[in-house]
């Protein structure tokens, strides 16, 4: 991370502290690429002991959105707390019929935010923190 890059960080984060407090022991890595963004959320998911939380307004079918979404039915396989939460103007595929085997596995799958548009994925690993990206993809929109 640059200098520049800490200085903003610092600044946002000093704002973000006096609304809504801290913590002890954290730690953050700044992704700049994508594919190092995914594939470190792919590892905590594969890695993860007691929970996956996941929010994402882009989920797709597609090769990532199938290993993202295969990694965490692993998860709830194993015993993870599983949740996934999507947006349903952002991830119009995610019908009930494609989350069944997630929600088969004991896992939850909710839908938010029919109209606003939200982050592109953040996600609370059990014991790894948040892991987030996103990606950038024009597409037809449409409510679930």
């Amino acid at each position: 991370m640059t200098m520049r890059m800490q200085a903003i960080w610092r600044k946002t984060a000093g704002r973000l502290l006096k609304i809504g407090g801290g913590s002890e022991g954290n730690e953050l890595t700044l992704f700049v690429d994508g594919d190092d963004a995914f594939d470190t959320m792919l590892h905590a998911i594969a890695s993860a002991r007691r929970r996956v939380w996941l929010e994402v307004y882009i989920f797709t079918p597609d090769k990532l959105g199938t290993a993202i979404f295969d990694a965490l039915v692993a998860a709830a396989q194993r015993g993870c707390e599983v949740r996934l939460l999507v947006d349903a103007l952002g991830s119009p595929e995610m019908t009930p019929e494609k989350t069944k085997p997630l929600r088969d596995a004991g896992g939850h799958v909710a839908v938010f935010n029919p109209w606003e548009l939200g982050l592109l994925a953040r996600g609370v690993v059990g014991g790894l923190g948040e892991v987030g990206g996103g990606r950038e993809e024009a597409r037809e929109l449409a409510p679930l």
